[in-house]
């Protein structure tokens, strides 16, 4: 029985190493439809900054820009939103739900917390004369929901002030959105999953193959077989070859 076993580990492995490069060529495919930026979402977050600029609040604690991001955070090609004070101070950042609630990143309390302090620096060195102070705290908060942890490769980011009815600038807001509806439906990122699963048991049968068979071929020549399967588990192709090369060595010596 254990040589039967024993046979059938060498296939097991290729098939292990078939699947693991197999999902892995079809997700790299898949993958690459999710970072074409096919500018189907723009109009759609142009169309929520339009809204919010009929609100005219008169300051960043109206409630009404709260219930808009609340809201905003709820459509599906939303990744993130972000309320900040002229200042730089966060003040919400809704939670998301649904199939892209995982991809959320860290939350801070000021922009500080998430822009470098080479970026911060750099734009601290500017006089006002040269940058003014609104588009400073503009570039600022660009860079925060940038830096945040939000997945750069399948999000656009937008940004604009948001003023009261005298014009002055009371709170920024910002976006984070899917440039690509594939990336943000339910069946693709389960696909996704189910592929990273695919590989990881692959890659699982393979090196558990090997050193499987390591082993048993190890013990019926009395050759130290748990040291041996400890060695492939972590050297793998390398530990084989090392194995079978000492095998090979230990059979001519036999010989002789």
């Amino acid at each position: 029985m254990s040589d039967r076993f024993k046979s059938k580990l060498p296939f097991i492995a290729v098939a292990g190493v078939l699947m693991f490069l197999a999902t892995l060529v079809l997700e790299l495919k898949r993958k690459q439809a999710f970072l074409i930026d096919t500018g189907q979402n723009r109009p759609a977050v142009l169309a929520l900054f339009s809204e919010l600029e009929n609100i005219h609040p008169d300051s960043a604690d109206d409630t009404r820009l709260a219930q808009w991001a609340d809201r905003v955070a709820k459509e599906p090609e939303i990744g993130r939103v972000e309320l900040f004070t002229p200042d730089g101070r966060i003040i919400l950042s809704p939670l998301k739900k649904g199939p892209l609630a995982f991809l959320i990143g860290k939350t801070a309390a000021d922009v500080k917390d998430l822009v470098s302090p080479d970026i911060y620096g750099a734009l601290d060195a500017l006089s006002d004369s040269d940058l003014p102070r609104e588009q400073r705290n503009m570039l600022l908060a660009a860079f925060a929901i940038r830096a945040e942890g939000t997945h750069n490769d399948i999000y656009r980011h937008m940004l604009r002030p948001v003023r009261n009815a005298k014009s002055e600038t009371v709170a920024i807001a910002g976006i984070a959105y899917a440039i690509n509806r594939s990336s943000i439906n339910g069946m693709d990122l389960a696909y996704y999953v189910l592929g990273g699963l695919a590989r990881l048991l692959g890659f699982g049968a393979y090196l558990l193959s090997l050193t499987i068979w390591v082993f048993l071929d190890a013990r019926s020549r009395q050759s130290h077989p748990w040291l041996w399967a400890a060695f492939v588990l972590v050297g793998q192709l390398i530990g084989l070859l090392v194995y079978l090369l000492a095998r090979k060595t230990t059979k001519e010596t036999s010989a002789v």
